[in-house]
């Protein structure tokens, strides 16, 4: 934990050097700005060796749903950001000598919370010319936190390089690649994204998006989604989308819609 709260103070102490100019990165509230978020989800496979959180799914139909996933943040200054999360969700179609990893008295159906987490955002770069913006988060999973199948005995964390690069001004494409523990097992997790944009106008834009989680031993979770991003207001927006997993829509299903409110603090 020391040596974590170390390398985060050096890279604010970068960020900070790095910050000296009137732009802000993207994909970062701004300094001052408090963000809310509320995200809604369901998830269903029928894909056995598939891990989706802890959970590792069989042939039974499995569906989760996030009934909310909460994310709060705060933007602290140019090219630094902070916030904590965690969620609620119901799991059915998992008996308990299908879950693994010590939960197998959990009873089908029932809700669970989310570890709660910990994260901050660091701008190491802003667009420039062919350069991208990147952003570098990392997610802190706090140990013995979350309930039932949720929970996790020992700390995880997620680091992500967050790219963002304009190809137009209506287009641009967002990526991330990350790596980290889910505090669970001792095997890493990697991620990438991958996400096209077009802006339809100032307030509405249309994203195609590829998710990918990857585990040892298990069957990777990629996912396509098409989604939306609409900016109501200055301080409301919402964003929906829905996708399916590469083996096809009837074996992996995803869809999502999330809340989010700013405001200024300071």
């Amino acid at each position: 934990m020391k040596n974590f709260i170390l390398f985060l103070l050096s890279i604010a102490a970068f960020v900070n050097l790095n910050a000296q100019t009137d732009e802000y990165f993207a994909n970062m509230l701004e300094p001052g700005i408090f963000g809310a978020d509320a995200g809604f989800t369901y998830n269903s496979s029928k894909i056995q060796g598939l891990r989706i959180r802890s959970v590792t799914t069989t042939d039974v139909l499995y569906i989760e749903r996030g009934i909310p996933e909460i994310t709060l943040g705060l933007g602290l200054t140019k090219g630094i950001e902070i916030g904590a999360g965690t969620g609620f969700r119901f799991i059915s179609g998992i008996t308990p000598g299908e879950m693994g990893q010590g939960n197998g008295n959990r009873k089908t159906g029932n809700g669970d919370m989310d570890p709660v987490y910990v994260y901050g955002k660091f701008g190491l770069s802003r667009e420039c010319g062919f350069m991208p913006s990147v952003v570098l988060e990392t997610d802190f999973y706090i140990p013995k936190t979350g309930t039932k199948l949720m929970k996790i005995d020992d700390a995880g964390f997620l680091s992500e390089l967050q790219l963002y690069k304009s190809i137009t001004g209506s287009a641009g494409i967002y990526s991330s690649i990350g790596a980290g523990w889910d505090g669970i097992t001792t095997t890493p997790v990697y991620t990438i994204n991958l996400a096209p944009e077009y802006y339809i106008s100032d307030r509405l834009n249309l994203y195609l998006e590829l998710n990918g989680t990857y585990v040892k031993n298990y069957k990777p979770d990629n996912t396509l989604s098409l989604g939306f991003y609409w900016d109501a207001t200055n301080n409301f927006s919402f964003e929906g989308y829905a996708g399916s997993g590469f083996e096809g829509p009837k074996e992996r299903l995803v869809a999502g819609a999330v809340f989010h409110v700013s405001f200024g603090m300071y």
